[in-house]
């Protein structure tokens, strides 16, 4: 913490499919999860911003969204993410690639 606000971390993922690998996939989860469990204890306020762009724009849209690679549902990913989101207070934003810097700014003025 410095001044006792909470650092502010943004990682970035391409899509709604790396997220779904990081999260559901047995490979890389293990990885995932330590590192937002990570983040929390260490008060450290996680937000992960997605530059999936297209038709999601909020958490609530991933429940439409379908894998090109995959059998993972949006269904079964909006779960995990929410689970993630209440348990470890990671905050989930979405964008498209072009607009990604200024989100960055955004998140960071805003919650710095």
């Amino acid at each position: 913490m410095i001044d006792g606000k909470p650092e502010v971390v943004v990682d970035r993922k391409k899509s709604l499919d790396e997220i779904a690998t990081n999260m559901l996939n047995k490979k890389d989860s293990s990885r995932f999860w330590r590192e937002v469990r990570r983040a929390h204890t260490q008060g450290i306020k996680l937000f992960i911003l997605c530059e999936c762009g297209g038709k999601v724009k909020t958490i609530n849209d991933v429940v439409l969204w379908h894998s090109k690679y995959s059998s993972v549902t949006g269904r079964r990913l909006i779960n995990e993410m929410i689970r993630c989101e209440m348990a470890y207070g990671v905050v989930w934003r979405f964008c498209d690639k072009r607009s990604t810097g200024r989100r960055i700014v955004e998140i960071l003025t805003e919650n710095g």
